[in-house]
């Protein structure tokens, strides 16, 4: 969830956008959990400290920037869904992998359930 939605309760387009970046992360790691290891209390404050899930290793730059222009702390400065789709079509035309399932480090991802196990929503 965005900031502004998990702090103000604010839900809109542009939190919408952020999820969406969040749900492109989910998909580059092969469905892992989004921040990894972290509890949901660790979450909510480092994503008000500007914290931003790191690039996959196995992941492109173009991609990454993707997902980081969804998660703009400034709701107006995010991208579109327009914005997203015109990035994903040219990155998706381009020569250049998106992945690189090579350099997957699935040890990076594996295990969150017994992170999610101990906490209680």
């Amino acid at each position: 969830m965005s900031p502004e939605a998990l702090f103000d309760n604010i839900y809109s387009t542009q939190s919408d956008v952020w999820a969406y970046g969040v749900l492109l992360w989910e998909i580059v790691t092969l469905g892992s959990s989004p921040y990894p290891g972290m509890s949901a209390k660790q979450v909510m404050e480092a994503v008000t400290e500007g914290y931003r899930m790191p690039q996959p290793p196995h992941c492109s730059l173009g991609m990454y920037i993707i997902m980081l222009s969804c998660w703009e702390e400034v709701p107006s400065s995010r991208s579109t869904f327009k914005d997203i789709v015109n990035s994903l079509d040219v990155l998706l035309a381009s020569d250049s992998d998106v992945l690189t399932l090579g350099k997957f480090e699935e040890k990076l991802y594996e295990d969150m359930d017994k992170y999610n196990a101990e906490e209680k929503c």
